[in-house]
C-alpha cells in the first residue's frame, strides 16, 4: 500500500488530522515507494545483489525530511517504512545507529578496511535505512559519516533522514568540520531534501488537558500526577516493578503500555547513559517524572 493511501486511511479512521504540509511530502514518498518495490521484482533483485557485492551501486534517490519538533516527520517517515512490503529494512535513531556503527567497528579492529565491513553488514540487512533525529555533535562521528555514507550509498542502500535541521547546518560549529563536509554535500546529492513545517506541534496537541509541570510538591500535585497517568494510560493494565535496560534495572511507580511513571530519585540522581534515555524515548510514548528536586 502506497504511503499515500494508508495515511488517507488513517484520516479516515480519525487516528490523525489532516496536514496540508505533511500531504504535500506524500508524492515523493509514493515515488520512492514505487522504485524500492520495482526493484524488488526477481530479476532486479538478482541484479542488485551483485551490484551490491561489488560495491558498485546506486540506490533511488532517499529522502531529508527536515523542521520544527512536533511537525510529524518521523511519523510520516515511519508510515513510509511499515508500507514497504519487504523485510530488509531497518529504521533506527541515529544514535543508537552510530552506537552500533563504534560497536561493529571495534569487533573489525585489525581488518583492513573495516569501515568497509560495517557498510556490508548493513547492507546485507536492509536496503533501505531510515535514521531519525539526525543530529551530528560528537567528533568521532563527524569523521566516519561521509565515508561511511559513500559506502553505504555504493552497496545500493537508500538512506532517508529525519532532522530539525537542514544538512548545510550538521555539525556547523564542530572541530575539524571540513572533514564533514563530504557528508553533508552526499545527503545533498543522494536525497531530496524536503522541509516539514505545519506550524503545529502535534506533541503538544496530543497532551491534552495535562500541564508539563505541576508544583510545588504535594499531596494535591501527587493526586494530579495519579489523574494524569490514568488519563494517559486510557484503560490499559498498570503495572508496577521495573524495566531493564543495557542491563540495567530502573524502577518505576506505575506503566501501561506505552506510559511510564517514574520517581526523579530512580531516573536522575542516579549513574544513567544517554542510551538509558534513548531507549525510554524509544519505547514509551508519555514519561512522566515525579518528585523533582
Amino acid at each position: 500500500m502506497k504511503p499515500s493511501l494508508h495515511y488517507q486511511q488513517l484520516i479516515e479512521a480519525r487516528l490523525i488530522e489532516r496536514d496540508e504540509q505533511q500531504i504535500k511530502l506524500l508524492p515523493q514518498l509514493d515515488t520512492l515507494y514505487t522504485e524500492l518495490c520495482d526493484q524488488d521484482q526477481f530479476g532486479n533483485k538478482i541484479t542488485r545483489r551483485i551490484r551490491q557485492f561489488f560495491g558498485c551501486g546506486r540506490p533511488p534517490k532517499g529522502i531529508y525530511v527536515w523542521g520544527g519538533v512536533g511537525t510529524g516527520k518521523s511519523f510520516l517517515i515511519d508510515n513510509f517504512f511499515n508500507c514497504l512490503p519487504f523485510t530488509d529494512k531497518l529504521r533506527m535513531h541515529f544514535h543508537n545507529f552510530m552506537d552500533s556503527v563504534h560497536f561493529e567497528l571495534t569487533e573489525y579492529q585489525g581488518a583492513a578496511d573495516p569501515l568497509t565491513q560495517v557498510a556490508k553488514d548493513f547492507a546485507r540487512r536492509a536496503r533501505v535505512l531510515c535514521l531519525d533525529e539526525l543530529m551530528v555533535n560528537d567528533i568521532a562521528d563527524a569523521m566516519i559519516l561521509g565515508e561511511l555514507f559513500k559506502k553505504l550509498i555504493a552497496h545500493e542502500v537508500c538512506l532517508l533522514f529525519t532532522s530539525n535541521i537542514e544538512p548545510s547546518r550538521l555539525y556547523e560549529k564542530g572541530l575539524q568540520l571540513q572533514r564533514f563536509l563530504p557528508a553533508i554535500q552526499l545527503i545533498e546529492e543522494h536525497s531530496n531534501i524536503v522541509k516539514l513545517d505545519s506550524g503545529f506541534d502535534y506533541r503538544e496537541r496530543n497532551s491534552g488537558h495535562a500541564k508539563h509541570y505541576l508544583t510545588p510538591l504535594s499531596e494535591t500535585t501527587d493526586a494530579q500526577m495519579r489523574d494524569y497517568f490514568l488519563h494517559y494510560s486510557k484503560g490499559q493494565e498498570i503495572s508496577a516493578g521495573h524495566i531493564e535496560i543495557h542491563e540495567r534495572h530502573i524502577e518505576f511507580i506505575a506503566r501501561a503500555h506505552d506510559v511510564i511513571w517514574f520517581n526523579f530519585s530512580k531516573i536522575c540522581t542516579v549513574p544513567r547513559s544517554q542510551k538509558d534515555y534513548l531507549a525510554i524515548a524509544e519505547d514509551f510514548k508519555t514519561v512522566m517524572i515525579s518528585d523533582v528536586l
